[in-house]
């Protein structure tokens, strides 16, 4: 047993002693590890995936995709000990982003492969919401219905944002096909909020319309991505 043991360490230490970086033509696919505090556990961040493309040893196109949807649904009753008639509140929310970008490799060392980039990220967003038997979204009212477009009251919004970035980051490649990474992201971002129409449909089938108009903003920052977990193949 202690022989296989040994056998196993030495083939697993050469496994790491000749990682290697990647060379023109080679391909990446990488996710994030949330490194969380607190009670909340190490988690992927499995809807932002990565991919990447060596056009020369030391130059590489990516494209970062990101897809979240969430659905939350809320249920309320007439009376307070739960009996009656009920109703709901279901709100809804999307983000995709597509981020292609360029990255520039430096020489490092045979494991560790330091890089600058630029980023032009494009990200769109959803939100609605819709109630049943209620004239509010949290409590019973018979026969009344809503929807809202654009907007929850969980503070989505529909809309759209452009962001430009300069990155800085490495890989360290712990085996041949398996790498660790970070990297660092200023930029700037201008986005834009969609109007939200909430229309109230009461129980005679008369319909209210209230219009919340949209805003814009912009701004620099600094972002981090974590750390990265990826395999080139």
């Amino acid at each position: 047993m202690k022989k296989t043991l040994l056998l196993a360490a030495f083939a697993l230490a050469g496994t790491f002693a000749f990682a290697q970086k990647p060379a023109t033509g080679d391909k990446t696919v990488e996710t994030s590890i949330l490194l969380q505090t607190g009670t909340d556990p190490i988690s992927f961040a499995t809807p932002n995936l990565r991919l990447r493309y060596f056009i020369a040893d030391d130059l590489a196109a990516r494209v970062n995709f990101l897809y979240e949807s969430t659905k939350v649904v809320g249920n309320f009753t007439e009376n307070p000990d739960g009996t009656g008639g009920k109703g709901s509140r279901t709100a809804k929310a999307s983000n995709f982003t597509f981020a292609p970008g360029i990255e520039k490799h430096f020489e490092g060392t045979s494991k560790l492969s330091p890089y600058v980039g630029g980023i032009l990220a494009l990200s769109f967003l959803s939100a609605s919401e819709e109630w049943e038997n209620s004239a509010n979204g949290t409590s019973y009212t018979k026969d009344v219905k809503a929807t809202i477009d654009g907007a929850n009251t969980n503070d989505d919004v529909a809309g759209t944002a452009i962001g430009v970035g300069l990155v800085l980051g490495a890989d360290y490649y712990v085996t041949d096909a398996l790498y660790l990474g970070a990297e660092i992201i200023w930029g700037w971002e201008t986005n834009s909020t969609k109007e939200s129409t909430t229309t109230v449909t009461a129980a005679g089938g008369a319909t209210t319309k209230t219009v919340e108009q949209g805003a814009s903003g912009s701004g620099f920052g600094i972002a981090t991505s974590g750390v990265r977990l990826g395999w080139k193949f």
